[in-house]
């Protein structure tokens, strides 16, 4: 019982918080799992901006109607940290496919073996950004990665800070992404 009404706390941070990605590249909310050593993986991302700006803002493109796309390269250095880079792109209406930046991703996991109360990682990266698609050229990301199961449940929270290297904003932001996924 104790079990269900946690999870019940925790699924109310969820309801009056939409969980989209409607800023710059937003790709998914990471995992604990990393990529094993030698492991390749090829990934495709896609996402559509239904809501946002409906005309340029300085420099950057209007959001609304975007279609973004990132394809990520990862690989396994170890059985616990993993190397991945992405090449962004937009389909952004009248304006036609843009190439629209990269990003470079480490991602580290805590061993099994630690046996922590929650599954613990933390992602560090470094993404640039053309003029129609961010203030900022350069932005940082430091992301701890905390993921707990119950049963077919998984929960996963992502606290980010984020910080533009070349922009208009030079402090640290807080966001905050989070998951929720069952298995079978």
């Amino acid at each position: 019982m104790s079990r269900v009404v946690g999870l019940l706390g925790v699924l109310t941070v969820f309801r009056d918080h939409p969980v989209s990605a409607q800023e710059r590249f937003d790709i998914s909310v990471y995992p604990y799992a990393t990529a094993h050593r030698g492991e390749w993986e090829l990934e495709g991302h896609l996402n559509y901006a239904s809501r946002g700006t409906s005309g340029f803002a300085g420099s950057v493109a209007p959001t609304q109607g975007q279609w973004r796309f990132a394809a990520e390269v990862s690989s396994g250095i170890t059985d616990h940290w993993e190397l991945a880079g992405y090449v962004l792109g937009a389909q952004v209406p009248g304006l036609g496919l843009e190439y629209a930046g990269w990003r470079l991703r480490s991602r580290l996991r805590a061993p099994a073996s630690w046996r922590l109360p929650v599954n613990v990682g933390f992602s560090a990266e470094y993404e640039t950004a053309r003029p129609a698609f961010s203030e900022s050229a350069r932005t940082a990301e430091l992301t701890a990665i905390f993921e707990r199961r119950f049963g077919n449940v998984q929960l996963i929270a992502d606290p980010t800070f984020e910080r533009d290297l070349a922009g208009p904003e030079h402090e640290w932001e807080l966001l905050s992404d989070r998951g929720l996924a069952t298995r079978r």
